[in-house]
């Protein structure tokens, strides 16, 4: 197993492990449903962060093949804060067959280590509370309940 920096050609390999983690999503709320023919846009999303200098793209590779990512990058909080940035991580998504391994957390102590190396005290990610497997998974890589988000449905599509 190797964890590197994401290339342009992974972008697709990439593409196709969100999709998973999208349809992951869906059986929590339709609220993390996609348009029609996103493919093409969140190849172009994924492609704009693989080659951004703000952006942080790990791929998990075994013997050639992508089995799993995690993408973050350096964001600015409001000038009012004494900690003015912070390290978000946006999405990941370890290919089930290799869960369990330590896949997931390598690719997580790799990114807080570049988070770390660019001045970062904080990192924040966002996780469905319905989600029990993300929320396990998360916690037991050290990450804590800190805020919640709420929403509300205000009108039926």
């Amino acid at each position: 197993m190797k964890i590197r920096e994401a290339r342009r050609e992974d972008v697709k390999p990439i593409a196709s492990l969100n999709q998973q983690l999208n349809n992951y999503h869906l059986q929590f709320d339709d609220y993390y449903g996609l348009r029609p023919n996103s493919e093409d846009t969140t190849i172009k999303h994924i492609d704009d962060m693989v080659t951004s200098e703000d952006s942080i793209v790990l791929v998990a590779e075994d013997k050639g093949t992508v089995v799993g990512y995690l993408a973050g990058k350096i964001g600015k909080r409001p000038p009012v804060f004494e900690v003015d940035k912070r390290g978000e991580i946006w999405s990941g998504y370890v290919l089930e067959e290799y869960r369990g391994h330590g896949v997931g957390r390598e690719l997580t102590e790799r990114m807080l280590r570049r988070f770390k190396e660019g001045g970062i005290e904080y990192v924040e990610l966002s996780v469905d509370s319905r989600n029990e497997l993300g929320c396990k998974v998360w916690k037991s890589l050290g990450f804590e309940t800190f805020q919640f988000k709420m929403i509300r449905r205000i009108r039926k599509r």
